[in-house]
């Protein structure tokens, strides 16, 4: 077994991590916080999957009990660190999580995810923002068209504005 450097195990934290998961508290739900500072991916995979069986995202209510707030940003705050990870499966992750809630905060992470080194990235803050409305960030999708050179990317963000109905989503290009 892998030490950590408080000592407990990397398998030990990982279950305390998926159990804090399964509790509705406020304590959990703090612990599950920390968890986000952590370096290593494979504790930052499990915390924000442990994060979204809590429904801890903004906006959310777990169990009658509304850990957050749309103007609440303890989960934001430290996703916004994530995005700067890496490890390609954390931001991923950031992506697939906060996308789910249409707050501010979050828009503004998916606009900067526009701009990962990762086309994988890049792709699914395409496919998350046209779920949106699509009007909000119409320009930077197309100022992203015109720079991308990545053919996944570039059919996501076409694809994305002729959801909207447009006939020529890229603009003339």
């Amino acid at each position: 077994m892998q030490k950590t450097k408080t000592g407990n195990s990397l398998e030990e934290k990982l279950v305390a991590i998926k159990e804090l998961g399964d509790k509705k508290e406020e304590a959990s739900f703090k612990l599950l916080l920390t968890s986000l500072e952590s370096e290593d991916p494979r504790i930052l995979l499990d915390a924000i999957a442990a994060l979204d069986k809590f429904k801890a995202m903004p906006g959310a209510v777990s169990g009658g009990y509304a850990h957050q707030t749309a103007n609440d940003t303890r989960v934001v705050k430290p996703f916004v660190k994530l995005m700067n990870m890496k490890n390609i499966l954390v931001r991923l992750a950031v992506i697939n999580q906060i996308g789910k809630f249409q707050d501010e905060d979050v828009f503004q992470i998916l606009l900067g995810a526009l701009k990962d080194r990762s086309s994988l990235v890049r792709t699914r803050a395409v496919e998350v923002l046209s779920d949106w409305d699509i009007s909000r960030c119409e320009d930077d999708l197309k100022k992203t068209l015109e720079s991308e050179r990545n053919k996944k990317v570039r059919k996501a963000i076409i694809k994305a504005l002729k959801r909207e109905g447009r006939k020529n989503p890229a603009g003339g290009l």
